[in-house]
């Protein structure tokens, strides 16, 4: 990966006064096919009280500021992390509108960030990486905030790349493990249901997980001691359990 440099001396303040870099943020720069280059000459150009160390679109990475300095791009008032403009590295990733307008990170530009961020954390080990959204709330970068799994599977990227094959292949094969786990354990699910349906049978009410509607007769017949159990349990079947609570209500354990 080529980082090219742009380096502004206006949008940024000069050094971190003495913070070590904590976070590494995702923005992205709300246009329609802007380019890193174009972003990277914009902040240099003049004064905009705002800026980012990087700026990514789908062929070529940015910068604008040195690692050393702070860029302006998450605030330093109240954050909801710990992240500050002092404390951080901005990356910006170039965007553009789709046919309906809504704004979209392409693949291409998501790629290109996720090595920018791998190489950031050889850096800072131990970075936190976020999004603009995490810090103060704004809804930025805007896709990946709209859609949650857009996000997650950047941070796969990031973390998936720093693995090696036999890393990734133990990995996959866990995944398909779990996928297995979790098939098997719903067709057990549905199979148990199936058999309440079928048989009305629940072998033991416990207390704390007994229905409701259960409870004022199972209670009374217990204070009464005409049912025992074993630490709240009761051995009963779900018609037996109807049974008695339409006698209960019908008053015949009310003597």
């Amino acid at each position: 990966m080529e980082i090219n440099k742009h380096i502004t001396e206006i949008n940024r303040w000069r050094g971190r006064y003495g913070a070590e870099v904590r976070f590494i943020v995702i923005h992205y720069t709300a246009g329609d096919g802007d380019t890193a280059r174009g972003n990277a000459e914009y902040f240099a150009s003049d004064y905009r009280a705002a800026s980012a160390h990087f700026f990514v679109d789908r062929d070529s990475v940015w910068q604008s500021v040195e690692l050393c300095d702070s860029a302006w791009h998450c605030g330093d008032g109240a954050s909801r992390n710990g992240c500050s403009n002092l404390n951080s590295v901005g990356v910006e990733l170039c965007s553009k509108k789709d046919p309906r307008g809504e704004y979209f990170i392409p693949e291409e530009t998501a790629a290109l960030g996720a090595e920018l961020v791998r190489y950031l954390l050889t850096l800072y080990p131990g970075a936190t990486v976020c999004r603009h959204y995490d810090v103060t709330g704004k809804v930025c970068p805007m896709p990946w905030v709209r859609d949650e799994s857009l996000w997650k599977k950047f941070l796969e990227t990031v973390r998936e790349d720093e693995m090696t094959d036999e890393e990734k292949k133990r990995l996959r094969a866990l995944e398909n493990r779990a996928e297995e786990l979790e098939k098997k354990t719903a067709a057990l699910e549905k199979a148990k249901s199936e058999l309440f349906d079928q048989v009305g049978v629940r072998w033991a009410y416990v207390d704390g997980n007994m229905p409701s509607w259960m409870k004022p007769t199972v209670k009374k017949l217990v204070k009464k001691g005409y049912l025992r159990g074993s630490d709240n349990s009761y051995g009963m079947s779900y018609q037996l359990a109807r049974v008695l609570v339409i006698l209960d209500r019908a008053g015949a354990f009310d003597r």
